[in-house]
């Protein structure tokens, strides 16, 4: 069936490409945990005296903080701007081999102490700079290294939180060359920590060819740095043999080749997937198109009517007889004198698959209880569609209002018969199955000799008659009509058997038990929220015929109303495979009372509808 949509592999596979785009444009700029650019004494284990997490996303972090970029020198981080981040958060940047650099650092605060702000930047400045709302609910303090009071080379822990007494951490700058290093200036949103290694330079050996550079800690120690000199590479910590002259395959391989086999294997991965995502999508695009011109075809065997014959036929849409979930209807005349049902139906994020499923649908059918299709039309984002009008409105009229008692119950026996024949027609005698979807008083019209007419197939869904089981992605119905497994796939598959589901409480409401319970809403508190079925069982099992019928009807009418309470309790049975198809519940219509038994309870109770709601879901007439 072509109308039917599930996920499908191409969809994942597109997903999968887009996902991947995103993690890439993720840890761009950023330090990879899978690309190996990284070596000693950094690392992701505690063989490293430096260690990084390794993030969901692939990047490196020091606490919560994402590590940008790895120099000789620094360790480069991001404080994104936020207002709410507890200033204490900066410890995590003071560690035993790194720690924010005294002199390069701008650390902007909220909450500080007045004597703590030992810079200052225009707040204006600020916000434009980080692109971003920087006023918070207090001002900006600006913390540097003169507020730590020590001539080390890295700032003291104690000195930028303890002295400093601000509660939140805004963000940051540092400095940066520019222009050939013939500049500085400000990145904001980014920190500068300097690293070493445990001990002095006097204390410690690098590698031949190395400098060796001899860093001042906070506490007075020192630590230091091996850096391989220009023109030599590799590991400036190895005493022999570390750093290597020239540019050697190890060197090239070790950081941008790597990186560079990553990238591309990404992108090969990335180009077979558009290419098998391409391809699928084609066949199913080319499936669904194929589906909808057979759909399109059926459309033009009917009469297509302009907008403007529509606005004349309606008389400007002068006289409104329904409301439904997809439209209005109006009513009209041809110029031939005949009346029409108008359906002007609303804009639809669907591509118009509502109107084209209904049109479809219709034109397939011709049955004395299916309603008439006599045109449509379709300019752009305007559609209706055109069906012969009937004089009586909808069985609603005639069962939520207290006036089904003016019906006999041969009348009432007729239109159910006739609905289950309409049914049957749409289940088992077209050449594609229809299901309907929606069966309930309001989408079943009367014409002049109270014969019932089906109507309003706009959730309607064709399907071949092998195929017994449907696909939905969306609830489709009405509350109090819906079939359990339409919106719960645990009470079974979505059939045709829905449908009958629907008729079934669709019958019950026919044979005045919703006008039972309502009468009884007089009287009881609690009868509202009953499930309605309940007490027709309890009466049934006892002798009786459910109570749904007043004293003194003929013994005739008495056999019709248990008939047609025991096909409706049939059909709401909890599981679709309890349940008999149309063609059998047409059988069972026909057939002896005798012959039928009391069916099982059903497992699932499903609560209706407040009835005085029941009335308002729709006026005289639903198309």
């Amino acid at each position: 069936m072509g109308d039917f949509r599930q996920p499908n592999t191409a969809y994942h596979l597109v997903f999968v490409f887009f996902f991947t785009l995103a993690v890439a444009a993720r840890t761009t700029g950023y330090v990879n945990c899978q690309f190996g650019s990284l070596r000693y004494p950094f690392g992701f284990s505690d063989d490293y005296p430096i260690r990084f997490n390794c993030s969901t996303n692939g990047s490196a972090e020091i606490g919560d903080f994402a590590v940008e970029e790895v120099t000789n020198a620094s360790i480069y981080v991001k404080i994104p701007p936020m207002c709410n981040r507890e200033f204490v958060k900066v410890e995590q940047l003071f560690r035993g081999n790194f720690a924010p650099s005294n002199d390069e650092n701008l650390i902007f605060a909220l909450g500080c102490n007045k004597s703590s702000s030992t810079c200052s930047i225009n707040p204006r400045f600020l916000s434009t700079a980080m692109s971003a709302n920087t006023s918070c609910d207090s001002l900006v303090g600006c913390v540097d290294g003169t507020a730590t009071k020590t001539t080390a080379d890295v700032m003291s822990m104690g000195g930028v939180v303890n002295r400093t007494g601000c509660k939140y951490l805004l963000s940051s700058a540092t400095y940066v060359l520019e222009n050939n290093n013939s500049a500085t200036a400000l990145a904001f949103g980014r920190l500068r920590l300097d690293w070493w290694l445990k001990e002095g330079c006097s204390n410690t050996a690098c590698s031949e060819n190395a400098n060796c550079t001899q860093i001042k800690l906070q506490d007075g120690g020192l630590g230091h740095r091996c850096t391989c000199l220009d023109g030599f590479h590799g590991d400036a910590f190895t005493v022999h043999g570390g750093c290597r002259s020239g540019n050697s395959v190890d060197e090239v391989i070790s950081f941008k080749v790597k990186i560079g086999i990553g990238i591309a294997s990404i992108l090969f991965g990335l180009v077979v997937v558009v290419g098998v995502s391409l391809c699928l999508i084609s066949r199913r695009r080319k499936t669904f198109n194929n589906g909808r011109k057979q759909n399109l075809k059926a459309l033009v065997q009917l009469k297509h009517y302009s907008y403007a014959e529509v606005k004349k036929i309606t008389k400007s849409f002068g006289q409104v007889v329904g409301k439904g979930g997809f439209g209005t209807v109006y009513r009209g005349t041809l110029s031939d004198g005949r009346s029409v049902a108008v359906k002007v139906l609303k804009d639809s994020k669907s591509n118009g698959e509502d109107f084209i499923n209904e049109v479809a649908s219709m034109s397939k059918t011709s049955h004395v209880n299916i309603v008439d299709l006599l045109g449509f039309c379709s300019e752009g984002s305007k559609k209706a569609i055109l069906y012969e009008f009937l004089e009586n409105g909808s069985l609603d009229r005639f069962i939520s209002r207290r006036t089904s008692m003016n019906m006999d119950w041969k009348t009432l026996y007729n239109i159910s018969l006739g609905i289950a024949r309409g049914l049957e027609y749409l289940h088992h005698d077209c050449k594609a199955r229809i299901v309907h979807f929606d069966i309930k008083p309001q989408n079943v019209l009367l014409d002049d000799n109270l014969c019932p007419k089906i109507s309003d197939f706009g959730l309607a869904k064709l399907c071949k008659k092998k195929d017994s089981i449907l696909s939905l992605l969306d609830t489709r119905g009405t509350i109090g009509y819906i079939a359990p497994e339409v919106f719960s796939r645990m009470y079974g598959r979505v059939s045709h058997k829905s449908d009958v589901y629907s008729y079934g409480m669709l019958v019950l409401e026919m044979v005045g038990v919703r006008n039972k319970e309502r009468a009884d809403q007089n009287s009881s508190s609690n009868a509202s929220s009953m499930y309605f079925p309940e007490w027709i069982y309890k009466d049934l099992e006892n002798g009786g015929s459910g109570r749904l019928i007043e004293n003194g009807i003929s013994m005739e009418e008495d056999t019709i109303a248990k008939k047609m309470t025991l096909v409706g309790l049939w059909c709401i049975q909890s599981s679709p495979s309890d349940r008999p198809p149309m063609n059998r519940v047409v059988e069972m219509m026909e057939g002896n009372l005798d012959d039928l038994q009391v069916p099982p309870r059903p497992v699932l109770q499903i609560p209706t509808l407040p009835l005085q709601e029941s009335s308002n879901l729709s006026m005289d007439i639903s198309v």
